[in-house]
């Protein structure tokens, strides 16, 4: 009887192999999505004030108003207050990218898709309000003056379209301001992505259910 041999495993297969066999790696990003979730429904400066403010839409009102006072009041508040309104702002841009990471890749399915998709454009405006603060906190204009608010945020908003509006304000040859634009444009992008993916994935679902 002829000897027959073995028909070669297709790459495709084996790649499959590897990653559904390699528990090291699932674990880990098991581990990720949990620490997501975990910053989603207790480290988020959104899930504290719910404590206070039951309404999220009036959390985020609140995350605004902050922000907009810090962009045309900074230039006039003491160290302490500018310090403690530094921390407050960050905090609420890290968790901007993190919550939304976990309601699209981690709990994937909110009580109301329309609402968390709404807020989610309320979160894009926050991330242009955030860098509208950096600009003014952290950067001259080109005439080395200090940045006023309505001009940081029309460059910032430039920035995070993608326009170039207000480009000629700020001294962009600083290696701080291009390390902003450049995180503000990437990251501006990501999170439209992220937006398209909730609605994208939530339509889909919507459809499938009603089969």
């Amino acid at each position: 009887m002829p000897c027959t041999r073995r028909p070669k495993t297709p790459t495709t297969d084996r790649h499959l192999a590897r990653v559904i066999f390699n528990r090291a790696s699932a674990k880990g990003w098991l581990f990720v999505e949990w620490l997501l979730l975990l910053w989603q429904v207790r480290l988020s400066p959104v899930a504290l004030l719910k404590k206070i403010i039951p309404s999220v839409g009036l959390s985020l009102v609140l995350f605004t108003v902050i922000q907009g006072v810090a962009i045309f009041c900074w230039h006039w508040m003491c160290l302490l207050i500018q310090l403690g309104v530094l921390l407050l702002v960050l905090w609420r841009f890290v968790d901007i990218f993190l919550s939304n990471l976990s309601i699209t890749f981690t709990s994937k399915e909110p009580a109301n898709p329309i609402r968390t998709v709404i807020y989610s454009m309320v979160a894009y405006v926050q991330i242009g309000l955030s860098y509208a603060f950096f600009f003014v906190a952290w950067l001259p204009k080109a005439d080395g003056t200090p940045a006023g608010g309505f001009e940081a945020i029309l460059f910032s908003f430039g920035v995070l379209a993608t326009s170039g509006i207000g480009h000629e304000t700020f001294c962009v040859a600083l290696p701080l301001a291009i390390g902003l634009v450049v995180s503000e444009a990437v990251l501006g992008l990501f999170f439209v992505v992220i937006i398209l993916a909730q609605v994208a994935a939530w339509a889909q679902l919507s459809r499938r259910g009603a089969g």
